[in-house]
Parts: structure tokens; sequence; C-alpha cells
């Protein structure tokens, strides 16, 4: 390489953000490289947001900072709201029909978040000192005034800085609002607990078709019976000899002992559950719910997805009865042996014993 096409090259940075397409190529594997995906976290620290025009490069921008000079693992989620649609409300209208509601603020608009770390918990004490560090840092890369103007809420911090008169002599970072929270790309039931206690494991030891049983990680809750006190599911079979039941939350264990009986006599996957509260019956036994490391957005898999549809609620044709409004939606749930399927299934994650909630419990009856 001459000397002359060595000072025509552009340099690393200006390739980087200057104008013309290898900047624009650049910015796009970056983006890439640093998007989040299911693979991360699953505990994360929310440490800023960008909107507008400039937002993916201005994030960008402080990610590389946060993982070159501060040794973050730092990555960026871009994630779109929309809040022109209309949505069902809760109630119903004078025909009987779902309320359709509109938001206040009839706007679009995407945002640029940016999350730190890999945590395995909201305690990790890792994601602690983390969380601290970020809340003090200083940034170079939203020193100046423009890239400010890109981070969300810009102009009302600007306002309430100005009306509470902000003290100079603070320290406070960019970052000084940064919490812990979960992968955004995560669904809901990968947090929820997965163990039982001693007690509730008694409760099915000796049920048929304990969900207990089943070998997999999530199936579907397709049934819901709840009631006011415990009930010993040893009890059902003798129960249901002398046809007597004790209480509201027996009655739905008899059900749900029923309904997994005949879910499981058409093919169907099916097992029941008792624990205080409630008698819950299940299908099918799942390894993953369907996420897929290259998918931004999450989507059950389709096994889950059918099961799901299969049992959900639907609409009923009218029959052309007068039916009083408030009280006729025209949906129905799916039925079998008269026993009603909840109205909209959901996945969850099939329980297991808890070693963490016995030794719990030792702890506390040790004298």
């Amino acid at each position: 390489m001459t000397p002359e096409s060595s000072l025509a090259a552009p340099s690393w940075w200006n390739r980087l953000w200057g104008s013309g397409d290898s900047a624009s190529v650049d910015s796009e594997a970056l983006q890439k490289t640093y998007r989040l995906t299911n693979e991360q976290g699953p505990w994360m620290i929310m440490a800023l947001s960008f909107r507008g025009p400039n937002a993916m490069k201005d994030a960008v921008q402080t990610t590389q900072e946060l993982r070159k000079k501060h040794k973050l693992d730092t990555y960026i989620h871009q994630q779109s709201y929309d809040f022109s649609e209309s949505f069902v409300g809760r109630g119903v209208d004078r025909f009987g029909k779902p309320r359709q509601m509109r938001h206040q603020q009839n706007t679009a608009f995407e945002e640029v978040a940016i999350l730190v770390g890999n945590y395995t918990s909201v305690n990790d004490p890792d994601a602690q000192r983390d969380l601290e560090k970020l809340k003090s840092l200083s940034l170079d890369s939203l020193n100046k005034e423009e890239k400010k103007r890109s981070r969300s809420f810009d102009e009302l911090r600007r306002i309430q800085n100005e009306l509470l008169k902000k003290d100079k002599g603070r320290t406070d970072g960019v970052m000084k609002l940064a919490f812990i929270t979960t992968n955004p790309l995560l669904p809901d039931e990968y947090f929820r607990p997965q163990g039982v206690d001693h007690f509730v494991a008694q409760l099915n030891e000796d049920i048929e078709h304990s969900l207990l049983e089943n070998s997999g990680k999530y199936t579907v809750k397709v049934a819901t019976f709840t009631g006011f006190s415990a009930v010993n599911p040893k009890h059902i079979r003798d129960v249901q000899e002398r046809g007597i039941q004790s209480s509201r939350l027996e009655k739905g264990a008899i059900k749900a002992h029923r309904l997994t009986i005949a879910l499981r006599a058409k093919g169907y996957d099916a097992y029941q559950f008792h624990d205080r509260k409630k008698s819950i019956v299940t299908v099918g036994s799942f390894a993953t719910p369907g996420n897929r490391p290259d998918e931004e957005q999450f989507r059950y898999a389709p096994e889950v997805q059918d099961m799901i549809d299969r049992f959900s609620a639907k609409q009923k044709a009218s029959t052309g009865e007068l039916q009083h409004p408030g009280l006729q939606t025209g949906i129905a749930p799916e039925t079998l042996l008269g026993i009603p399927f909840d109205i909209q299934p959901v996945l969850i994650s099939v329980p297991q014993r808890s070693v963490s909630s016995d030794f719990a419990r030792r702890s506390y009856d040790t004298p």
C-alpha cells in the first residue's frame, strides 16, 4: 500500500460512523453482534433506552463503551409500541360484546433498550455489584447534547432538573434509574417457580396420573377448580363411592379426577394436580415452550399452540333468542362430561418437588 493510499483510506472510526455505505454496513453488523437473544440472562439490568431517528446509532455507541471501557456484557433490544390500535377492555357493551377501548395517546413508536449482564437471579451478587456501578457511571458517548436528546423522556428530565434546581455537586450518572429485570425475550413461564413443598407433594403422591409424574418441563393447563380449604386427594375414591363431598375444594378435586380420566380415554396425555387452594388438569408434556434462538419474538411450539387452540373457548353461533345484555358474550368454554374447561388454556411449568422448600420447613420446625 502506498503512502498516498494510506492517507486516503478512512480511519476505523470514520468507516464506522462516517457517511457512506461502509459505515452503514458496519453499523448493521454491530447491531447483529450486540442484539439480545433468549440465550442471555435470564436476569439483566435495564440501563438506558433511546428513541428517535438516531436511537440505534446512539445505542450501539453506548453499548460499545460499556463493553470496551467498563467490561460489561451489554446487549441491544429494539421494541415497537403501538397505541393507535383499539383493544378489548374490561366488561361488555349493551349488546353483550367485549368493549373496544382506545389509548388516550394515539401514537406508535420504537425504542432501543440497553440491557446489561447474564445473571442467574435477581439477588445475584454480580448483578447487585454491576447495578451500583452503572448508577454512578458517566458515559463519554452521551456527553454531547445531541446524543442526550435521543434518550427516552429526555425533555421530561430536563424540565424536572430545572424545576428541582438540581444540585451541581451531585454525581448521579446517566443510568441512575437502572434496575434489575428479566430478559424480555423469555416467556413468563420461565420465571415461575417449579418446586412444590412437602405438604403439596404428599397430597399428590397416591393420585392416578399425577402431574408430578409428567416427565416434561412444560404442560398446558386446561381446567381449574378452586375452593376454600385444603383437600386430601387420598379421599377422592372414598368420596366417589359414598357420594359425599365435604367441601367445594373436594368437589373440584373430584371433577379434576373425572376430567383427567375422560381425557385419557380420548387419547390425551392428561394429568391432575392438587394444592391447598385449587385442583388443575393439564394436557401434554413438552421439553421446550417453543422459543427459538433465531427468532426475536417468542412463539409457542406448534404442538403447544395446537393444544392451546384445541381447548380454548370458542365463539358460539347466536340462537336468535333474546339475551340479557352484559350476560351474553357469545363465547362459551369447551366441556367434557359436562365439566367446563378454562376459557383460555395456558402453558405452565411442570411442578417438581422443592428441596429448598423442604429445607426451609425443617429449619422452621427446628426448636
